[in-house]
């Protein structure tokens, strides 16, 4: 039995996050957790209309933390997955932290959480392969390839 009955995730408007957003979302509903996914980000007043509305055990937010929400969603769960150091322009660690559990993929230093206080864990990014998955119609230019990222 899931111990959250309702989960509500949340990305920001890059459009490469959709595969891991409805990859998560089946995979919570996989597992008998009622998801809801959005795209993108709510404004804070609009979250928390939302969260007060529909009423979820956790929101799960990539690349936003409590801490940029204001007084909102106090009430719930709230996990941040920082995965881009600026996204649209705009630094995502400012104004960071708070959520009660963040994930990201950089040192925590990257985004200016302080490790002493700040409950951090990995989180890599990945997509389930039902949703986003490589075309076949495309020649191979290359007989590798190498995955990463260079900070």
């Amino acid at each position: 039995m899931a111990r959250f009955k309702k989960i509500a995730l949340f990305a920001d408007g890059y459009y490469a996050q959709l595969p891991q957003l409805l990859g998560l979302q089946r995979g919570f509903q996989q597992i008998g957790i009622e998801c809801f996914a959005g795209w993108p980000l709510p404004p804070p007043e609009q979250m928390d209309t939302f969260v007060q509305i529909w009423q979820p055990d956790v929101v799960f937010e990539f690349d936003r933390t409590r801490g940029q929400l204001g007084d909102c969603v106090d009430s719930v769960l709230h996990v941040g997955w920082i995965q881009n150091h600026r996204n649209f322009g705009a630094p995502v660690y400012a104004g960071a932290g708070s959520s009660d559990l963040h994930y990201a993929d950089l040192l925590p230093e990257r985004y200016n959480f302080d490790t002493h206080t700040t409950e951090y864990k990995w989180l890599l990014p990945g997509a389930d392969e039902t949703v986003f998955y490589p075309k076949n119609t495309l020649p191979y230019l290359y007989d590798f390839n190498l995955c990463g990222r260079k900070d």
